[in-house]
């Protein structure tokens, strides 16, 4: 992923909510190393979610050199403060956003990873006891990330197909398996 200007903006977390964070860690008794300082930075500029690849380069670009066990360890520390949030996609890679202490929902490009926030407070509390109750379930915590296409990416993209959906790239189709490689005739 390319994180380029237009995707380092600050979204969320303003630039003193970073030095407020760093200084509750280290209230907290937690060390603040170049790296920690770093990865929080990186974090709270970038408006797309990041995977732990996409921090390795931003912190190398930094001239921070660190292995991916270092990141996913940063990770794991910051996801079990409440600080970042970790993203399924369903595509095997894990990707993370710096994100409030408020409970949340995300909104998430496809395209280009941006994501932002999202909050269903009233409805979704009565229909997650709701669901507690039916199927005799103490509900802990839920996930709930809505997927598609931002409107920068859909204007990029041109019309969408009568489904609603963007149009598949032939090579997508191929690589799915819904046409035939050798005769070009679509199996779908």
């Amino acid at each position: 992923m390319n994180l380029d200007k237009r995707n380092l903006v600050a979204l969320n977390v303003h630039p003193m909510e970073t030095a407020s964070l760093l200084e509750n860690l280290k209230d907290s008794g937690c060390r603040i190393t170049r790296t920690r300082r770093a990865v929080l930075d990186i974090l709270s500029a970038s408006r797309v979610l990041l995977s732990a690849d996409d921090l390795r380069r931003a912190l190398a670009a930094r001239g921070l050199r660190v292995n991916k066990t270092t990141v996913y360890r940063e990770f794991s520390f910051l996801k079990g403060r409440g600080i970042v949030h970790e993203i399924h996609f369903g595509d095997g890679t894990v990707r993370y956003r710096l994100c409030p202490d408020t409970h949340h929902h995300h909104v998430i490009c496809m395209n280009c990873k941006r994501a932002e926030e999202v909050a269903l407070e009233g409805d979704l509390r009565e229909l997650e006891a709701d669901i507690g109750q039916t199927k005799g379930f103490q509900i802990l915590h839920h996930t709930l990330e809505f997927f598609g296409l931002c409107s920068d990416c859909r204007l990029a993209a041109g019309p969408p197909e009568p489904s609603g959906l963007p149009a598949a790239d032939p090579a997508d189709r191929v690589a799915a398996g819904t046409v035939r490689k050798e005769e070009g005739k679509d199996i779908s």
